[in-house]
């Protein structure tokens, strides 16, 4: 009997960019980016879990606030490294 493997998909994501400031939660239609990528991720049947890893809580509050209202898991690193 062959056990289904589960299948995680881990998003980097952060405000404080240096070349566009805040990219990931800029709106397009009315959605931001972040929701995009994951309602898009969210398509996918081989995909099980969608993780959104982020640097520190203080420093990226709008994205966890956006993170959370969707539902998606949520970890928070080291700025530098958020993997």
């Amino acid at each position: 009997m062959e056990m289904k493997k589960k299948i995680s998909v881990i998003i980097q994501a952060r405000i404080n960019s240096t070349r566009l400031p805040s990219k990931i939660i800029k709106k397009y239609k009315n959605i931001t980016l972040i929701e995009y990528l994951i309602k898009r991720l969210s398509y996918s049947k081989y995909i099980d879990e969608i993780i959104v890893a982020s640097g520190p809580i203080q420093k990226n509050f709008k994205l966890k606030s956006i993170i959370k209202k969707i539902n998606i898991k949520y970890f928070s690193g080291p700025e530098k490294n958020v993997l």
